[in-house]
């Protein structure tokens, strides 16, 4: 419920994997979801979400479907602290950031970098041997992102 209004009834994993708002997806999960404003930016026939401090590649068919269904270019991607990883050195699907803060949780680090001036937050394992300023690369899975259309902020994917 959203100041009186039920946005969602579904079973726990439904809410959880497939949100239908942004409201959903930053209620379920702890740490919440992370969400980056990007815009959709068609390129030479490629898809692209463009957040200003970094880049995301759609697959064709998956950027001419957020297109198709956006009301326009200006989305947010959502991603959970669970679904990014961690790695030293550039991968495939993977954006450069330096750690900015980290929580030891006892069987969880939560490693927080800054995209821009967005905050993320990376749920990690807690033997991960980082310091405050290390250089790292977020590895993202394209089958584990959302996208939410940022005027009506309704799912998209």
């Amino acid at each position: 419920l959203n100041k009186g209004e039920l946005q969602q009834y579904s079973s726990a994993d439904e809410l959880y994997n497939k949100p239908r708002n942004l409201f959903v997806a930053g209620f379920i999960g702890s740490p919440p979801m992370n969400f980056i404003d990007c815009t959709l930016v068609e390129k030479e026939g490629n898809y692209y979400l463009d957040a200003g401090s970094f880049m995301v590649k759609l697959p064709i068919d998956l950027g001419k479907l957020v297109a198709e269904k956006a009301t326009g270019p200006e989305l947010v991607l959502g991603v959970r602290p669970e679904d990014l990883k961690i790695s030293l050195k550039p991968t495939e699907n993977s954006i450069e950031s330096n750690v900015y803060v980290l929580e030891p949780l006892g069987k969880d680090t939560i490693v927080n970098v800054k995209l821009g001036d967005t905050l993320v937050k990376i749920l990690a394992p807690p033997y991960i041997r980082l310091s405050i300023g290390d250089r790292i690369w977020i590895v993202y899975d394209l089958n584990k992102i959302h996208i939410f259309d940022k005027k009506t902020e309704k799912a998209i994917l």
